[in-house]
């Protein structure tokens, strides 16, 4: 962070303009969706092979179960937010 910072501060030309949001944008909307696609078929695997006993959450898969939900709620708030805001 201290290097943008520095490199932000000593240039002369613009370092960021709207290009660079739009691509940020599609980035953040790409990487939802991938997690989305991903999180829609192995957590529902996970939990069926769990309730037949063919699968144990141990701290790892716990870990990433609640890092993804943890990202979608936070990814929720932030649009309720921002939509009361607009």
């Amino acid at each position: 962070m201290v290097a943008v910072v520095a490199v932000h501060s000593r240039t002369e030309r613009t370092v960021f303009d709207e290009r660079d949001e739009a691509l940020a944008q599609e980035a953040a909307q790409l990487t939802l969706t991938a997690f989305g696609w991903a999180s829609a078929g192995v957590f529902p695997a996970l939990t069926a092979a769990w309730g037949l006993g063919y699968f144990e959450w141990g701290p790892a898969s716990s870990a990433v179960a609640l890092s993804v939900a943890a990202l979608y709620l936070t990814y929720a708030g932030l649009l309720f937010a921002l939509r009361r805001r607009r």
